[in-house]
Order: structure tokens, then C-alpha cells, then sequence
């Protein structure tokens, strides 16, 4: 195979398996903290917290150690190359599990903003009721979304030969070990369409929600229904969930939403698939170190165990205020 080392599956393969295995020890860290070090005045957001954590690391252990997709672009197409390709397990399956994974991580997100909004300022509201309709609405869209994509699925020897003379270049990846198999070989911009939908309604709850809890913090403090210091507290706390929520976002979310949206004018090259995959395989390291570093309780558990930094815990404190926070 004739292919540059950022083409190679090889390489994209190996370097899936090094982060993977990489992080799994941050991974451990982060659910034994959640689960054994949250304090009580933080009790009413460890489930959320709990949610959120298990849908990033199995997204995380899914996509570095189990499936490991490789994309050939162009149309919608390639295989799998982690452990689960290794056992028979039907590749249409992989698919779906991963697309709706995704999902699952957008929506865990959207619920943490969405419980603090509910518990700080709407629980006398008629968001009580609406909220359940609204959260299993997004649940229900994450799960069932990619499913018309996977119901198109093409007869694959009729499709592997017309993407073979469509695109030739693609050929140089397919091999007995790793068959090409084909989701949508035309570009549907259909499925490009339903994907960004999906993801501006997504991301645009949780705006939503973070928009409104800045704007009742500082509605509450000029009528003076809270003090200065709780609200400093809340604004400190919030700021940690951002910077928490923000990193892997950006990593995640993000970097997709620019694949679809070029993808639907634009062909992306083989190079820029595996980077742009590369890329986001990192984003659960990243957001359980994130985590771990400023959420407070946590990051002292850290401290009195393994003897952290104080210049860490310097700058921890002032980027996100939480140093007043006791």
C-alpha cells in the first residue's frame, strides 16, 4: 500500500491503541473520584457528573480500543480496526454504537446545565414537568438519529465496485484483513443535513441553559435575592463546569461540526480524516485531567495523595476563581 504515514491505517491504528491504553489510568482516577471524593455540597450534581464521565470514557475506550473506525473519504465508507473487529461483531453495529455514543456525550452535557438551571432557579416553575419531556426528547433524538443512515446501508458487492471506479484511490486501503465497507456511497447531503440539525439543537440547549444561569445570577444579585458571597460561589463552580465541559468540547464537537459542514462543499483528504480522528480520540484523557484539576475537591484529594504542584493549583485557582470556594 502506496500511502503516506498520516494515511496509513497502520499508523492511525497504533496511535489509537497508544492513547487508549494512555488513558485509561486517568480514566480510573476520574470515576474513583466522582464516586468516592464529591462532597456533600456537591451531591446534587454527582449524578450528572457520574453520567456524563461514563458516556465520555466508554466514547474514549470505543473509539481508541474497541473499534478504532477508519474513514475513507470521500461517500461514507471503511472499516474497523480495534479489538471488537477481531471478534466478528458485525461492522454496521460498530457504527451506530459510535455515532450514538456522541450523541449520548452531547446530551450528558446538556443535562448538567440543565440540572443546575432546574435546581438553582426553576424548580417552583412549570419546568418541573416540562423538563423530562425535553430531556427523553434528547435522548430518544441520540439514539434513533443515525438510524435511516443505517437502514440505507447499500448491498456491498454492487457498492464496493462502483466506489472502486468512482473513487480508485480508495482501493489502496482495502485488503481481505480490512474490506472496505460502505455506509452511503454518494455523499448524501441528507445524512450531512440530519447530522447538523442534530448538533446545532444539541448545542443550542445547552447555550440555552448557559445563558440562563448567567443571566438569573445576575438578575438574583440586583434584587438582592442572594448575597454577593453565594453568588460568587455559584459563578466559581459554574466556571469550573465550563472550563471542564469547554476543553473537550472544542476537541469533540467542534472538530466534527467543521468535517460535516465541509464535507458537504468540499472533499476532505485521507490525511485530514485520520488527524481530525487522531485529534478527537485525545478528548477523554483531556477532559477527565480537566476534571480532576479544577474541580476543587477533587484536585485536593490529588494534592494530598500525590503531592501536586502548588504553581498548578495557583493557576488552577485563578483561571477559574474557585480558590474561595470552601
Amino acid at each position: 500500500m502506496n500511502v503516506s504515514l498520516l494515511a496509513s491505517p497502520q499508523f492511525y491504528s497504533k496511535t489509537l491503541y497508544v492513547i487508549g491504553f494512555l488513558s485509561l489510568p486517568f480514566h480510573i482516577l476520574g470515576g474513583y473520584c466522582i464516586l468516592f471524593q464529591t462532597p456533600e455540597s456537591m451531591k446534587s450534581v454527582k449524578s450528572n457528573l457520574l453520567n456524563m464521565y461514563f458516556w465520555t470514557t466508554l466514547l474514549d475506550v470505543y473509539l481508541n480500543l474497541l473499534t478504532q473506525p477508519f474513514f475513507c473519504p470521500p461517500p461514507i465508507d471503511g472499516f474497523a480496526m480495534g479489538l471488537l473487529s477481531r471478534v466478528g461483531i458485525n461492522l454496521p453495529l460498530h457504527i451506530y454504537s459510535g455515532i450514538t455514543i456522541v450523541a449520548l456525550v452531547a446530551v450528558s452535557v446538556v443535562s448538567i446545565f440543565e440540572n443546575r438551571f432546574y435546581l438553582l432557579w426553576a424548580r417552583g416553575t412549570w419546568w418541573k414537568y416540562v423538563r423530562y419531556l425535553i430531556l427523553i426528547g434528547d435522548y430518544i433524538i441520540a439514539v434513533f438519529f443515525f438510524v435511516p443512515s443505517i437502514l440505507g446501508i447499500p448491498e456491498q458487492e454492487t457498492a464496493r465496485k462502483e466506489l472502486f471506479e468512482m473513487y480508485p484511490h480508495i482501493q489502496a486501503f482495502d485488503s481481505p484483513e480490512n474490506r472496505i465497507f460502505i455506509v452511503d456511497l454518494r455523499k448524501d447531503n441528507v445524512y450531512m443535513i440530519r447530522t447538523a440539525c442534530t448538533i446545532t439543537y444539541i448545542v443550542g440547549q445547552g447555550a440555552v441553559f448557559v445563558i440562563l444561569l448567567q443571566y438569573n445570577i445576575i438578575r438574583a444579585i440586583k434584587r438582592m435575592t442572594i448575597s454577593k458571597s453565594t453568588a460568587n460561589l455559584q459563578r466559581a463552580f459554574l466556571r469550573a463546569l465550563y472550563l471542564q465541559v469547554a476543553i473537550p468540547f472544542f476537541i469533540m464537537v467542534v472538530l466534527q461540526i467543521i468535517i460535516v459542514f465541509f464535507g458537504i462543499f468540499i472533499e476532505i483528504q485521507q490525511e485530514t480524516m485520520n488527524v481530525s480522528w487522531i485529534v478527537t480520540s485525545t478528548h477523554g484523557a483531556l477532559a477527565t485531567a480537566t476534571m480532576l484539576y479544577v474541580q476543587k475537591p477533587y484536585r485536593e484529594f490529588l494534592k494530598s495523595k500525590f503531592s501536586c504542584s502548588q504553581r498548578v493549583e495557583q493557576f488552577v485557582s485563578a483561571t477559574t476563581g474557585v480558590k474561595s470556594v470552601r
